[in-house]
């Protein structure tokens, strides 16, 4: 992939890397977020990527550290096809920020983040 966005090259290799591997024949990355806390609200390494087809969610990964994985050496990875997705909403409260997927009326992941990160947009 040739990144149009110097910002996408600053993402960590390793879940860079994982969500190019991912790519299919012309899928693009619109936006990414690099969430930093893990379901209990630990510092640890994420990345949320919407490309043209898809959401992507990588790790959480540990903090500072090379990518957490699994049995088979693969970083943990979930996708959701567009189609899938009904909606996705963003929640404040206390300087804490949950997003939460929802599809086909029923919430299919949610995920926290400190209300200071924010996405960028790539192109």
């Amino acid at each position: 992939m040739n990144a149009v966005n110097d910002a996408w090259e600053t993402i960590p290799d390793d879940l860079r890397g994982t969500v190019e591997a991912q790519l299919t024949a012309g899928e693009k990355p619109l936006v990414w977020l690099e969430p930093d806390l893990d379901g209990r609200l630990h510092y640890a390494r994420g990345l949320v990527v919407l490309t043209d087809r898809r959401l992507l969610d990588v790790g959480p990964t540990e903090p500072a550290t090379p990518a957490r994985r699994d049995a088979q050496g693969a970083i943990p990875l979930r996708m959701w096809p567009l189609a899938a997705i009904k909606s996705l909403r963003a929640k404040e409260h206390a300087g804490l920020g949950v997003l939460e997927l929802l599809g086909d009326g029923t919430l299919s992941a949610s995920g926290a983040i400190r209300s200071a990160m924010h996405p960028k947009r790539i192109g």
